[in-house]
């Protein structure tokens, strides 16, 4: 690579893969998350809602939260927006599934995570390609 260009991985297919898009993206997700969480924890205080409701209302919050990361992974690399998109998934997913085993340990299924991990994949995909072409 020149100096000056991107930070990028081209595989053997011409595959573009952009680590800066790629950090954008998870640090999005990762942003989305935490303000989402400090939002609702002011909420929780301030409000009567019950607490059952707020594994429900993080699950949707990181689901959108995959969708921005891969929007904003697509958008920085300006290619493979899928691509870069997926990979933002697969790599936040992967970090929630690690951060969840450390700090709840005991048995998980397989399919579980295969499931999720899959899930953020798609999700990352479907923002990398709206990000790549708005």
């Amino acid at each position: 690579m020149r100096s000056g260009t991107r930070a990028a991985i081209r595989t053997r297919e011409g595959l573009h893969v952009s680590l800066r898009a790629l950090l954008a993206g998870v640090l999005a997700c990762a942003a989305l998350a935490l303000v989402a969480a400090a939002v609702l924890g002011l909420i929780m205080y301030r409000t009567l809602l019950p607490e059952a409701i707020l594994p429900n209302i993080m699950g949707a919050v990181n689901l959108v939260a995959l969708v921005v990361g891969g929007y904003f992974a697509g958008r920085r690399a300006g290619a493979m927006g899928w691509l870069n998109g997926g990979l933002v998934g697969l790599i936040y997913t992967a970090l929630l599934v690690v951060l969840g085993l450390f700090f709840f340990p005991g048995p998980t299924a397989a399919l579980v995570v295969l499931r999720r991990v899959l899930v953020g994949f798609v999700l990352g995909a479907l923002g990398g390609t709206v990000g790549v072409n708005a």
